[in-house]
């Protein structure tokens, strides 16, 4: 990562977790907490859970205090034109699958600073937030979003993996487990190790 790519994903809210070392979400952990899972009328406002006796609900307002990620309403809408990132690499209503943008950053030194920048922070959201494998379709509102680093530092980056994690999240104890291949866990997991770790 060159300097200029940094200091631009810095002046974004996901700046702060370039500092993060730890990438390990601690999966057992999160598995064993879901047993203590109670059942939530409108999980999307929350997550319930029993601790220790307690009842305690994982709201996303706790999210955004764990996450320094903003929630509210946006405005924006995509603009579409020829130059767009989007087009330019996939062709317009094309469907992009994460595995498309992990190619591109393996081979990142064939890109200016300004598209660089864009895949690194396709690839932060993708891998390092909400655990998408090559097969996950990549949101064209993401692919518009990065377009603009300007309403990609306003946008309400709470709600969205609020959304994306909650339901990943929910009524995770009753899923059925494949014994040799386990299942895996999408979504931005990390903040609900917080509030266990409080516990």
């Amino acid at each position: 990562m060159t300097p200029a790519i940094e200091t631009a994903i810095r002046q974004t809210c996901f700046g702060p977790y370039l500092d993060n070392r730890c990438t390990i979400y601690d999966s057992l952990l999160l598995y064993g907490v879901a047993q203590l899972q109670i059942a939530t009328p409108f999980p999307r406002f929350g997550i319930s859970y029993r601790l220790r006796g307690q009842l305690f609900t994982f709201t996303p307002k706790q999210f955004c205090l764990i996450t320094g990620l903003r929630f509210g309403h946006s405005s924006w809408s995509p603009i579409d034109h020829p130059n767009s990132f989007r087009n330019k690499y996939f062709g317009a209503g094309s469907t992009v699958n994460f595995g498309q943008i992990m190619n591109m950053f393996g081979n990142i030194s064939h890109f200016d600073d300004v598209d660089r920048t864009r895949i690194c922070l396709l690839m932060l959201i993708g891998q390092g937030f909400l655990g998408w494998q090559k097969t996950n379709a990549v949101d064209n509102m993401i692919l518009d979003l990065v377009d603009n680093l300007e309403e990609f530092r306003q946008y309400p980056w709470g709600n969205y993996f609020w959304e994306s994690t909650y339901s990943a999240i929910y009524n995770l104890s009753n899923r059925k487990m494949d014994e040799a291949k386990g299942f895996s866990l999408a979504g931005f997991v990390w903040p609900f190790k917080v509030p266990v770790n409080v516990y």
